[in-house]
């Protein structure tokens, strides 16, 4: 889920300017948890919505190669 996070919850621009990694996890982990869980919830609509449209595509595309 980090990469999610790195994608969809960017850091703010005063965290990125310093080089210590200790500000990036604390920035994470001070989230609350239902934000969190919204946040992952997010996450997986996303996702969800992607690959149904991905093989709603190919189920398309085999359809109109079959007609």
């Amino acid at each position: 889920m980090r990469l999610l996070d790195r994608i969809f919850d960017p850091l703010p621009k005063e965290l990125k300017k310093l080089s210590d990694k200790t500000a990036e996890m604390l920035y994470y982990e001070a989230q609350d948890e239902g934000y969190k869980r919204h946040k992952y919830l997010c996450y997986r609509n996303l996702i969800l919505e992607a690959a149904l449209g991905f093989v709603f595509g190919i189920l398309v595309g085999i359809a109109v190669k079959l007609i």
